[in-house]
């Protein structure tokens, strides 16, 4: 914390008009001028600081992106004349560490190493995070540096890509205690820290280095996009100091937070402005407002999902009228729907025919179809809930003259002015020039500012992904996108349309790794992706208000323990793949919530993994959850058949699964489970 911050609390105040200012407040002053959010100039803001305040508010970067949340926080909230905030109700550490960068006369910053040769596992971090410390690996080296580092220090741990001059910070925290012993520090570490990369090391290579350079600092601490040229693997155009992947798939075992975490990725992709470090009732609503709006879209891969379903398919329509026709047109999939939304040469054309639907639909009883008068024809036109508009001519003198007007061919004019193989063109024709003169109706272009869109696919190794996908795979590559120099157009092959991938478009899978059901993922479409591992965080468990602990009776449970004892057994006798996710010990309030979740959660999960072996569930959980029987004598056991030898079953052990009735036998288990007591 500054000297600054430590001596004085500090308001943040925001005014209508300059003319509400206070001459010497020390406090940050906002006015507005002309709709625009100003911060007043006073004696201890810098010049700097005001720069930096006024100049980045539209910058790329974490921190940044926070700050506009504050900024929009304070409009939301400012009433005539002024308004009056704390830092803690705005809660947004990285807007005080810009404006006061300059008061950190006495912070320190340093860069630490978290990886020790020998040990198991080699990388200590989640170590650190999980017991909220930093621990020097050597017993005869950097203790004096070690002991010189202040208590208050920003401390990031970090690991070195040095062929690529790559940077990899992998947690932020600042040190609340120093033990003097040239090995220990406590310190508090940020709470859904995410990793992102620099593109430097700068001989940061060392296990403890203090940093002094600013724009390594800032970098770092304050998430401003360093001044230098980045590879374009490892920085965003708009965004992110870390490139957002195009395609991405979260791997783990089951309940390992991977569709939460795939949710809050989406968000920050389509909403970078919005505060992702909050309460997820919160973080849900935004995620229902972008699906609501079409921004981001949720699909399950199983295996009966066709390329007809996620493409493109010939569909039966429903007849119009009774003993009529069944008609066959051809119907999008949810991939093409989203793609066609995402690309900026279609401008509005989306949201436009959308709203048309709306207007003309049939299902409002007390809507009639609208009238469009052209040079040549006047007609009606509605719309029945297909792929299609209908139109009746009014000089037609048939009865109940509805002809039918594909979208898809309203589309296709509108983009490329081609008529090929579009039907009725008149119509198709009049309607386009009526939304363009009456709604709005107007194209974008490949340079267009285009907004991101993503499609969610939650288990996405369920389904045949070849068959979903088809020739398209190749169209997914980055490269190979909409507007990239290399990019590609297939036609399809039921509409015989022109077909790409727009670059704004971002596909996130969920892949659960337990799932036997399922072979291994398409290599084509691996190679495509990148993938993130989603390994079990007993440090999510800590992390909770109740410090991850369970009172039963007079002992208390440490629950991040118990996950961790069974996940190192189950490693040893499967492998990473079928680990328990830390969410099954979530939100555990009370003895008979933990029962539920081992009763309908874990067993049933070791059960599958086990294939029934109960003798290895029971070396998972202990003998309070399971219990041990010989086998009664086999000469009484099994029918007489004296050609049959049956010594090799004699004495041997049968485990079964032990129910537990009361908080005693819950409390036993558990003690059991960690060897805390012996039977």
């Amino acid at each position: 914390m500054s000297f600054f911050l430590t001596y004085h609390t500090i308001y943040i105040t925001t005014h209508q008009s300059s003319k509400f200012i206070v001459p010497d407040a020390l406090d940050i002053q906002l006015y507005y001028d002309n709709q625009i959010l100003k911060l007043h100039s006073t004696d201890f803001f810098s010049p700097r600081v005001l720069h930096n305040f006024q100049d980045n508010l539209g910058y790329a970067g974490r921190g940044a992106r926070n700050k506009d949340t504050t900024i929009k926080r304070i409009k939301a909230k400012t009433p005539n004349p002024s308004a009056v905030f704390t830092y803690q109700a705005l809660s947004i550490r990285a807007f005080y560490d810009l404006l006061f960068c300059e008061y950190k006369v006495d912070q320190k910053y340093y860069l630490v190493g978290a990886y020790w040769n020998g040990s198991n596992p080699p990388d200590q971090t989640d170590r650190f995070l999980n017991e909220s410390i930093w621990e020097n690996g050597y017993d005869d080296n950097f203790l004096s540096e070690v002991k010189a580092i202040p208590e208050g220090s920003f401390i990031a741990i970090k690991t070195l890509d040095r062929k690529n001059d790559i940077m990899y910070i992998k947690a932020l925290g600042e040190v609340v205690k120093n033990y003097n012993d040239g090995k220990l520090l406590d310190v508090a570490w940020e709470e859904e820290f995410e990793e992102f990369s620099l593109p430097f090391t700068s001989g940061y290579w060392s296990t403890i280095h203090e940093i002094t350079r600013q724009d390594h600092i800032d970098a770092i601490w304050n998430y401003v996009k360093p001044e230098v040229s980045l590879p374009t693997s490892s920085i965003d155009d708009n965004t992110s100091i870390k490139k957002k992947p195009l395609n991405q798939i979260f791997f783990g075992p089951p309940g390992t937070g991977k569709t939460y975490y795939a949710i809050k990725e989406a968000i920050k992709i389509v909403s970078p402005e919005f505060n992702i470090h909050q309460e997820w009732d919160i973080i849900k609503t935004e995620y229902d407002r972008l699906t609501q709006e079409k921004q981001v879209i949720f699909t399950t891969f199983h295996q009966s999902m066709s390329y007809e379903d996620f493409v493109e398919g010939i569909k039966p329509l429903e007849p119009t009228e009774e003993g009529g026709n069944v008609i066959y047109k051809v119907e999008e999939g949810l991939f093409k729907q989203i793609c066609k939304r995402a690309n900026p040469v279609l401008g509005n054309f989306e949201v436009i025919i959308e709203a048309f639907k709306k207007e003309i639909s049939e299902d409002d009883v007390n809507k009639n179809p609208i009238t469009i008068k052209a040079s040549g024809t006047t007609f009606d036109v509605t719309y029945r809930g297909t792929s299609v508009f209908y139109v009746k001519p009014h000089a037609s003198t048939k009865e109940n003259a509805w002809y039918p007007v594909n979208i898809s061919h309203i589309e296709q004019v509108f983009s490329t002015n081609n008529y090929d193989n579009v039907y009725n063109q008149t119509y198709v024709r009049e309607i386009i020039q009526y939304l363009i003169k009456n709604k709005g109706l107007q194209k974008g272009n490949q340079k267009s500012i285009a907004k991101n869109y993503i499609l969610i696919i939650d288990e996405i190794n369920r389904g045949n992904v070849s068959s979903i996908f088809g020739e398209l795979i190749t169209l997914l590559e980055e490269n190979k996108r909409q507007g990239k120099k290399e990019s590609l157009e297939l036609t399809l092959p039921f509409s015989k349309a022109p077909f790409s991938v727009p670059e704004n478009l971002y596909i996130i899978g969920t892949m659960n790794t337990a799932d036997k059901s399922v072979e291994a993922l398409d290599s084509a479409l691996r190679r495509r992706f990148s993938f993130t591992e989603m390994p079990p965080k007993p440090q999510v468990i800590s992390n909770q208000v109740n410090k991850g602990t369970l009172s039963i009776g007079e002992q208390v449970i440490d629950l991040a323990t118990i996950l961790e004892a069974i996940n190192q057994r189950i490693e040893v006798l499967l492998d990473r793949d079928h680990l328990i996710g830390h969410s099954y010990f979530l939100n555990i309030n009370t003895p008979q919530e933990l029962k539920m979740t081992f009763e309908k959660n874990i067993i049933p999960l070791l059960q599958e993994y086990f294939y029934g072996d109960y003798g290895k569930i029971a070396l998972v959980l202990g003998q309070g959850f399971c219990t041990e029987e010989k086998i009664p004598d086999v000469n009484t056991l099994f029918a007489n058949v004296p050609s049959y030898d049956t010594s090799m079953y004699q004495e041997q052990i049968k485990y079964t699964l032990r129910k537990i009735e009361n908080d005693t036998d819950l409390l036993k288990a558990i003690q059991l489970l960690l060897k805390t007591k012996t039977e």
